[in-house]
């Protein structure tokens, strides 16, 4: 297979796998699903930025972010928003790295990847830091910091995914060579 077929596989598995997240609201083992297809997309991006250790931990980070939700289930924990944050928004993170400043990339979804991956590890740590359950954290303000982080980091990783997802899809990226 052809690098330019991963990449819009790539592109396929990027928004299947967001719309099975939100599916996750009826059919709670969808979100690790979606997650895990999320995986598919960064390792196109992996493949046409070059091979970059950032996106190498991308692919890692989102795999076991997946299979850890996979065995812990969708109920409100610490461990559930540790590999919440492994599985969907440190991978944003480390993927706007790995494509900010590549020729075939729009820097602008580059910084959309980079500050929903860093919310959404702040929403991570507020939620952490109030027992892990977002419906019942120990203090107000942390339900405010909480929801203040959550909907702006879902909507730059959503937006992330489906914008590469598509440009991958019309095959705008060129796939650069590893050394």
């Amino acid at each position: 297979m052809n690098n330019q077929s991963v990449i819009r596989y790539g592109g396929i598995a990027a928004i299947l796998g967001t719309l099975l997240i939100f599916g996750a609201d009826a059919v709670p083992v969808l979100l690790p699903i979606g997650i895990l297809l999320t995986a598919v997309f960064y390792y196109a991006l992996y493949k046409s930025t070059g091979s970059s250790t950032l996106g190498l931990a991308a692919i890692g980070s989102t795999v076991v972010g997946s299979l850890g939700l996979f065995f812990i289930g969708m109920d409100p924990s610490i461990l559930f928003n540790i590999f919440l944050a492994l599985g969907f928004t440190l991978p944003a993170l480390l993927g706007g790295l790995v494509a900010n400043g590549k020729v075939s990339f729009p820097r602008i979804s580059a910084l959309i990847g980079m500050m929903g991956g860093v919310l959404g590890i702040a929403n991570a740590i507020v939620n952490i830091s109030g027992g892990g359950d977002w419906t019942n954290l120990t203090n107000p303000m942390l339900k405010l910091l909480s929801d203040l982080t959550y909907y702006p980091a879902t909507l730059l990783v959503v937006i992330w995914l489906v914008w590469l997802g598509v440009h991958f899809l019309r095959g705008k990226t060129a796939v650069l060579q590893s050394a």
